[in-house]
């Protein structure tokens, strides 16, 4: 039987796949859909460790944990700028990176 972490990193990687493929199609709006899908499952698997049972959005475990105190600059500002919407240009900064930032997210939370 696997266990669950494998089970969520077989999840996130059909999402960093995903990203991959949006990215090479010049589809950044899916790659940003996907990001967000593959960070906000790594994110539900460490609150769930650390904070017990979690099964809400994809945004909201990327708004909860860019608010969190305890979660480095770095891993909040990748949240950040992949919660910021598009036609909310001017508000911050949007994610040109979405690849990178999901990976970020994925590290911290499944190290």
């Amino acid at each position: 039987m696997l266990q669950v972490k494998a089970v969520v990193r077989m999840q996130i990687d059909k999402e960093i796949e995903c990203i991959k493929k949006a990215i090479d199609n010049g589809n950044i709006g899916k790659a940003r859909v996907c990001a967000r899908r593959g960070a906000g499952l790594a994110i539900n698997y460490w609150r769930g460790n650390n904070y017990g049972a979690q099964n809400i959005s994809a945004l909201s475990q990327l708004n909860w944990i860019k608010d969190d105190a305890s979660v480095p600059d770095n891993i909040k500002k990748a949240a950040e700028k992949l919660t910021i919407k598009v036609s909310g240009a001017g508000h911050g900064e949007i994610s040109e990176n979405p690849f990178e930032d999901c990976v970020t997210i994925v590290e911290y939370c499944l190290r």
